[in-house]
């Protein structure tokens, strides 16, 4: 495209170059009509947001072993309830003449 053909001679620029500074990025939303308070409460959102995302990510470290340990978990019930159904654990636990007591 043109534009493209336009930038080929220049550098590409580094993310240090496009950071703005807090108290320009300030100036810019006071300009704007944002108050000291909108700006706190959405920079609280912003840092509530980051937060949540690295937590995320540390807990999909853990997310297989957690997977693998419900499975197992439910499994184990699964058997100890088979045999409750059954009656298999109640007549091994309690011999006939106590049931009929």
């Amino acid at each position: 495209s043109e534009w493209q053909s336009n930038r080929e001679g220049e550098k590409r620029r580094s993310s240090k170059d496009l950071v703005i500074p807090r108290h320009e990025r300030e100036d810019m939303l006071a300009d704007l009509g944002y108050t000291q308070q909108d700006i706190a409460k959405a920079t609280r959102s912003i840092i509530k947001s980051k937060n949540q995302r690295r937590q995320t990510i540390v807990n999909l470290k853990y997310e297989s072993l957690e997977e693998k340990i419900e499975k197992t978990t439910r499994a184990v019930r699964s058997i100890l309830r088979f045999g409750t159904k059954k009656g298999i654990i109640k007549k091994e636990l309690y011999p006939e003449h106590v049931l009929n007591e």
